[in-house]
């Protein structure tokens, strides 16, 4: 999955220069001003290990080079086609504007999710009070560390969410003969901010899982959407972005909280809809 994401972003530098139309052009609105499109989708997401530093009354250590998974939501008619539970998988919802023939600009956010895994070997650092835990206390230095939920539970599934501002490139790659269709590549960066809902579970106590402004990050995208009859389109992305969390909230308690910067892969596939106003 990694590589097939990798490559997709790579090709979308190729695709943003300018590439002839094929046919007599697209039955679509590129002549009119106010143009919306909208979409809907679902992803799935790969993080790259990363350090994880946690900070509270009793306890200052890191984890070093951290492995984490995404958490998708087994396929359910029930859940993927109920307007209420819509929200559950892992999903990209997104409004943007074409601004003229080769840019467009768009608001919304990815949905992914982030467990850390548990059981995985890792190393520690730092130190830990008896008052926080009379079973982790110590000095560490580097030490080979299995972790487990008992010590740490940490996983943003409510999710790591992305909220960002976009702005691409739009190339028209093919055009059909009747023009009701039209191929184009989207390419662009998209900067944004992080809102996770965070849940922490630190020493076998349970946090109250926050939702919280935990830092911010950019990503670069490049995706092929399908226009069809002019109204409606099929797409399908890849991203690959960084993120910085410098300040996660983990208990509630004022200098109680994680740090981490997380690197992603992610793709998804999305059903949308160009619209007039």
């Amino acid at each position: 999955m990694l590589g097939r994401i990798i490559i997709l972003v790579a090709l979308g530098v190729v695709f943003t220069r300018p590439y002839p139309s094929y046919g007599q052009g697209c039955e679509c609105f590129e002549d009119d001003k106010k143009v919306f499109f909208f979409y809907w989708g679902y992803n799935r997401s790969a993080y790259l290990r990363s350090d994880l530093k946690m900070h509270g009354a009793g306890y200052n250590y890191e984890l070093s080079q951290v492995f984490a998974k995404d958490k998708p939501e087994e396929f359910d008619p029930r859940v993927y086609f109920n307007l209420f539970k819509l929200s559950i998988p892992q999903f990209n919802i997104r409004l943007g504007y074409r601004l003229n023939e080769k840019w467009a600009v768009s608001l919304g956010y990815d949905h992914m999710k982030y467990v850390v895994q548990s059981g995985q070997e890792t190393t520690l650092s730092g130190t830990i009070d008896s008052s926080a835990s009379s079973q982790y206390a110590g000095v560490y230095d580097n030490a080979n560390f299995y972790l487990t939920d008992n010590f740490l539970h940490f996983e943003h599934t409510d999710g790591l969410n992305f909220i960002t501002v976009e702005l691409d490139y739009v190339s028209t790659l093919w055009t059909s003969d009747n023009r009701k269709f039209w191929l184009e590549n989207r390419s662009g960066i998209a900067p944004g901010v992080l809102y996770p809902r965070t849940d922490v579970n630190i020493f076998g106590t349970p946090g109250p899982n926050i939702w919280n402004l935990a830092g911010g990050g950019v990503a670069l995208k490049s995706e092929m959407r399908l226009n069809m009859w002019k109204y409606f389109f099929i797409q399908t992305t890849a991203k690959a972005g960084l993120l910085f969390l410098p300040r996660i909230q983990t208990t509630g308690n004022k200098g109680e909280y994680a740090k981490q910067n997380i690197q992603f892969l992610e793709g998804f596939w999305a059903v949308g809809a160009n619209f007039k106003i």
